[in-house]
């Protein structure tokens, strides 16, 4: 049995589970395997295309209205109308005066608050917490606001990698919730009063996560998520219905180790 096969039964051909699952544990792992090979690389796609969209809008923002600095030898130096002081939404607020003429006594008036000055940066949190950042370390470095304009783009490339390892948390991820489910499945199995080990739960568990997955999938393209209790219900139901079709006798083969490969 195929895995296009197995994935149009695991839709809702619900007699055919337990033929799937008679093929053992490491089938139903490679079915997995392929499936994320498939569903997750989309997956992984929309996530690295809406990283790449957030990110570009950042640089652009970043590019358009960032002022215009020299920083040499740990000694910034910017070349605007000073104070700047910039209030975001969440109530922070960022100040900056490279001209001497503002102290740090400045965040005292602030109960969240980033203060930069020609040779050093000071954040508060909390109304209290204070830190000093000097840039006195960075003595020999030498670059300007075309510097960072000019590198920010580079950060779209972190898309790519993010669109990697969310592909192998995809995968671990799918593994995890199909462990989880085989523990359910042993409750359901009394209740069914199968005879089912665990291992044919855990294969059971993988072929029924066909369903959310792609409706999670098919919800993200349209920038929504499927909640987790709704997913894992699916996958319930699924496991419950399919139990149905397990006669005695494959309850036997199935009660007993599985040649997993």
């Amino acid at each position: 049995m195929g895995f296009f096969n197995k994935f149009i039964f695991s839709m809702g051909k619900f007699e055919k589970y337990p033929d799937m699952v008679k093929q053992g544990v490491g089938k139903a792992f490679l079915y997995l395997f392929l499936f994320t090979l498939l569903f997750g690389t989309i997956h992984s796609i929309i996530i690295g295309f809406q990283i790449n969209k957030d990110i570009g809008g950042f640089v652009s923002d970043i590019s358009g209205n960032i002022p215009e600095f020299t920083f040499s030898n740990g000694v910034l130096d910017v070349k605007e109308p000073m104070p700047i002081i910039h209030e975001d939404l969440d109530g922070s607020t960022l100040i900056i005066d490279t001209t001497g003429q503002t102290t740090p006594d400045i965040l005292d008036q602030y109960e969240s608050a980033t203060l930069i000055l020609s040779d050093q940066v000071i954040t508060k949190e909390n109304g209290f917490k204070s830190e000093a950042f000097s840039f006195g370390d960075f003595v020999g470095i030498t670059f300007d606001q075309d510097d960072i304009v000019d590198k920010l783009p580079l950060l779209q490339w972190f898309s790519f990698i993010a669109a990697f390892f969310v592909w192998i948390g995809f995968f671990i991820g799918k593994l995890f919730s199909s462990l989880l489910l085989a523990l359910v499945g042993l409750i359901l199995a009394a209740i069914r009063k199968k005879k089912l080990s665990f291992g044919s739960l855990y294969s059971l568990a993988i072929y029924a996560l066909t369903v959310p997955i792609l409706l999670d999938i098919l919800l993200q393209v349209f920038s929504a998520d499927l909640h987790n209790l709704v997913y894992y219900v699916i996958a319930i139901a699924y496991m419950w219905l399919a139990m149905k079709h397990f006669s005695p006798k494959e309850e036997s083969e199935f009660s007993e180790p599985i040649d997993t490969y």
